[in-house]
């Protein structure tokens, strides 16, 4: 009796905040189709995200490493975007992943954790790109912020299936 009234109470509430919350996939200006950011529990589909937040972080850091106009700063800093929008897709399926399993796993709390750090550090790039940094400050900031989190995302990658 008390487990399916605690079955109910937390369909209840898991309702009660997705309405109340806002909607996470449109917080950040991104070029990339909705359903590629659709977060799913499947592992293959987290995978897939995470290599293209890796492909467009890499392309994001390449623009920002080469310097360049205004122009390729901006496309650079959307290709950062992207590359953030597609990590939270990516842990949002991590936590879809967690709540359907009855049984803890350590492989996916790790993996969880570590890509929770990947996605700390792509916002970096995308915060950071505002006026009131001059363009050194924001490159100093936004570069090894972004190598770290590719990095990182590398490696859950490796350690995953």
């Amino acid at each position: 009796m008390t487990r399916t009234m605690f079955r109910t109470w937390h369909c209840v509430v898991a309702l009660v905040v997705s309405l109340a919350l806002p909607s996470f996939g449109h917080a950040q200006k991104t070029t990339l189709p909705s359903s590629v950011l659709r977060a799913s529990r499947e592992p293959v589909i987290i995978a897939s995200q995470l290599r293209m937040a890796i492909d467009q972080g890499t392309v994001a850091l390449a623009g920002l490493q080469a310097g360049g106009d205004s122009i390729a700063l901006e496309h650079a800093v959307q290709s950062a975007r992207n590359a953030y929008v597609l990590i939270r897709a990516a842990r949002s399926g991590m936590i879809l992943r967690k709540e359907s399993s009855r049984f803890g796993n350590p492989l996916l709390d790790h993996t969880f954790q570590k890509t929770t750090e990947a996605w700390d550090l792509a916002r970096i790039p995308v915060d950071s790109f505002t006026f009131s940094l001059t363009r050194q400050e924001y490159l100093s900031r936004a570069i090894p912020a972004l190598t770290q989190a590719l990095t990182i995302l590398e490696l859950v990658l490796a350690g995953t299936p």
